[in-house]
């Protein structure tokens, strides 16, 4: 059997300036019937730098642009997802639209093959009770405001 390994991802912590409402995509684990929300993100190819990987993944995904992005931490997440284990290490960047008006869109849909939508998640709205993931970034999150 062939030795798995993590993979790396980079993911984009966009924020409404002045709020504490981040971007997130809404996702579904359909083995578990779990939903969940997580910051868009993707894979980072090997000779990619994070932040390079993180524009590529955002145009892919949702057709934007990024202003410039700054790492703010790492979190490893060990999962299961459709049945299938994974491991990960999240690399979460602290970024923004280049272009302003985009935050005053209240949903983005998604451009690639596969359909997704972002919308925007008030973290300290106590109805929202779907799991943000992966575990350990509301550390990152809790820092205040862009």
């Amino acid at each position: 059997m062939a030795k798995r390994k993590p993979r790396v991802v980079a993911l984009a912590l966009i924020r409404r300036p002045g709020t504490r409402v981040i971007l997130v995509s809404n996702s579904r684990d359909e083995v578990a019937g779990v939903r969940f929300q997580r910051p868009f993100g993707g894979g980072v190819e090997f000779g990619e730098r994070g932040d390079e990987a993180l524009r590529r993944e955002l145009t892919e995904e949702l057709g934007v642009e990024l202003a410039e992005a700054r790492l703010v931490g790492a979190v490893e997440n060990l999962f299961v997802f459709e049945g299938q284990p994974g491991h990960e290490i999240l690399l979460l960047y602290e970024t923004g639209f280049a272009d302003a008006s985009l935050y005053e869109k209240d949903r983005f849909e998604g451009v690639e093959a596969e359909p997704k939508t972002g919308v925007w998640r008030d973290l300290d709205d106590p109805q929202n009770d779907l799991p943000l993931y992966p575990p350990g970034l509301a550390t990152y999150l809790a820092a205040g405001t862009r």
